[in-house]
């Protein structure tokens, strides 16, 4: 089934909003966490319930990045990784997720995309269907202006006549409708396959320094 001008809408707020803009939101508040993590774990002489709380936010740091496996030890009351790591590896998975994401949206739209060419295809096959059916009416009478035709056939033929040219009027709409459709689409392509290109450029060059570094050791 095609998309309507409003339903593409609602698919690209879902798609480029609801992936690359909602990405950006969760990395600040995942960021906000890691900091409160760092800096319960450098509070000096903490008492039981800090060291509960230091938990329950390494725990809900995991369960936001999945692959983190930050580690709290309560009894040396230290973390498995410095600061500075940590704070490079959040960033790194955050980036890792959203570009697996837009990804995700990008083949998504491609899908969508595919399926309404089909029924671009379909829709203006039957532009052509009805087109030749008012013309088999129009040039049934012999008559170069059909509607003089109704003086001898009343209105019975005139309706007849009139229902085809609706007809026709509607499939041509209902055709450029997804016409216009599939020009965002194809926009909304060009976008999310710039902001993809970009989040992998980024992932490229993370690895790279994680590379020289590494070398550098």
């Amino acid at each position: 089934m095609s998309l309507s001008k409003k339903d593409f809408q609602d698919f690209t707020s879902r798609s480029l909003t609801g992936t690359s803009e909602r990405y950006d939101k969760a990395a600040k508040s995942t960021d906000a966490l890691a900091e409160e993590v760092i800096t319960l774990s450098n509070r000096e002489n903490k008492s039981a319930d800090d060291k509960t709380k230091l938990q329950a936010k390494v725990n809900a740091l995991n369960s936001t990045l999945e692959g983190l496996n930050l580690t709290y030890d309560s009894e040396n009351d230290k973390l498995s990784m410095s600061a500075k790591l940590l704070k490079e590896k959040v960033k790194a998975m955050e980036k890792q997720q959203k570009a697996a994401a837009l990804q995700g949206a990008y083949n998504e739209l491609l899908e969508e995309m595919v399926g309404h060419e089909y029924d671009m295809k379909k829709q203006l096959d039957d532009v052509h269907k009805k087109e030749e059916n008012l013309q088999k009416l129009r040039s049934a009478t012999g008559e170069v202006n059909p509607y003089a035709a109704a003086i001898a056939g009343g209105n019975a033929y005139l309706n007849v006549l009139q229902t085809a040219e609706n007809a026709v009027d509607k499939q041509k709409q209902t055709y450029n409708d997804s016409a216009s459709a599939y020009y965002e689409m194809c926009e909304e392509k060009r976008i999310m396959g710039e902001q993809l290109e970009a989040a992998q450029e980024e992932l490229a060059k993370q690895e790279k320094e994680r590379q020289d570094i590494h070398l550098q050791l």
